[in-house]
């Protein structure tokens, strides 16, 4: 085909066919609105995947805000099905108070308990148009962590991802150190769910953020961990998991105060993913060996695990060339079933 000269007008000929248009019926016209909804959708600031709709029903519009006027403390969540009513909704002193009386009845109480009235706590500060306020984030960092703790995944999500939008829209109202803490979460959390689009959404955002958050210790820390991830070495990751579990005052001060309970959450898929790593690199391992680099507490732990996962194992022989069909069976099932 000769080449086209500058400003020339080119004739494109089809191979066949009447030249017209196919015609689109109402259902592809409806299932290609939905696509352009949902890939318009992937550059709005929801780094985790996660946009908190379980405070409310509906999120509220401010012509839509409410002053509350309810009194009491103590509130049951429910689920709004309309738009809230201000004679059920805690106003924002009431709402301290409230909070202030958790925080000291929260360990003597279930996480159940607990974990509903920080929801209906959140869901009067939704819908009173109070995010953003240093309640609102003093409510939302406290949530996150006693999740955490409470190994509840979801609150923590919805809770993360609520503090570091304020951040990323620029709020002054949390501490250098805070703001650290939980960009350290988001990272890792990132990394640990193989998240790409968030992570590549972050790093594109640290640039533009004040250097004493670039470079503070935690967003350091948490760097590493993802750029581990990024490499499948998940050695070095279950390494600083066990330093962490062994020598809390020595290597905690690197890292904020809950990470060890966020790799907690991940420690059996990191597990599961080292285990493919050295199964398919190796024709046979012994269990004492597999313990230390697993890094379980004993060799019964470690068997326990195996068996688990169906690995065969006979005494403290591992035949690699037979597990690593069966672990990487269970790796791809693990992926399909992130949560996110």
């Amino acid at each position: 085909m000769p080449r086209q000269k500058f400003g020339q007008r080119v004739t494109v000929y089809s191979s066949g066919g009447s030249g017209r248009l196919p015609q689109v019926d109402a259902e592809e016209r409806k299932r290609r609105a939905a696509r352009v909804a949902r890939f318009r959708q992937i550059d709005q600031a929801t780094d985790t995947r996660t946009v908190e709709t379980d405070d409310a029903g509906e999120v509220p519009t401010p012509e839509k805000y409410v002053k509350g006027t309810y009194r009491h403390l103590e509130k049951e969540y429910l689920r709004l099905t309309g738009p809230a009513k201000a004679e059920f909704v805690r106003p924002p002193s009431v709402l301290t108070a409230a909070f202030d009386r958790l925080q000291e009845i929260h360990l003597e109480r279930s996480w159940e308990y607990v974990s509903g009235q920080l929801r209906a706590i959140r869901q009067d500060i939704k819908v009173q148009g109070l995010d953003g306020s240093e309640l609102s984030l003093s409510v939302y960092t406290t949530n996150a962590r006693w999740a955490l703790d409470s190994h509840d995944l979801v609150q923590f999500i919805q809770c993360l991802s609520a503090v570091t939008r304020q951040i990323h829209v620029g709020s002054t109202v949390l501490s250098e150190d805070v703001q650290a803490e939980f960009l350290a979460y988001e990272i890792v959390y990132s990394a640990l769910q193989n998240f790409h689009a968030d992570q590549l959404r972050f790093l594109r955002r640290l640039n533009s953020m004040p250097g004493c958050i670039r470079k503070h210790k935690f967003v350091r820390s948490a760097l590493k961990v993802r750029s581990w991830a990024a490499v499948g070495d998940y050695f070095r990751i279950l390494k600083v998991y066990g330093c962490l579990c062994e020598r809390p005052q020595r290597f905690g001060s690197m890292v904020p105060s809950h990470m060890l309970a966020l790799l907690e959450l991940f420690v059996g898929d990191l597990r599961l993913r080292f285990l493919r790593c050295i199964t398919k690199a190796y024709m046979q391992l012994r269990v004492p060996v597999v313990t230390r680099w697993l890094r379980f507490c004993t060799d019964d732990d470690c068997r326990s695990f195996l068996s688990e996962h169906s690995t065969p194992h006979e005494g403290d022989v591992i035949a690699c060339k037979a597990c690593f069909p069966i672990i990487q069976k269970q790796v791809e099932a693990m992926e399909r079933r992130r949560v996110g």
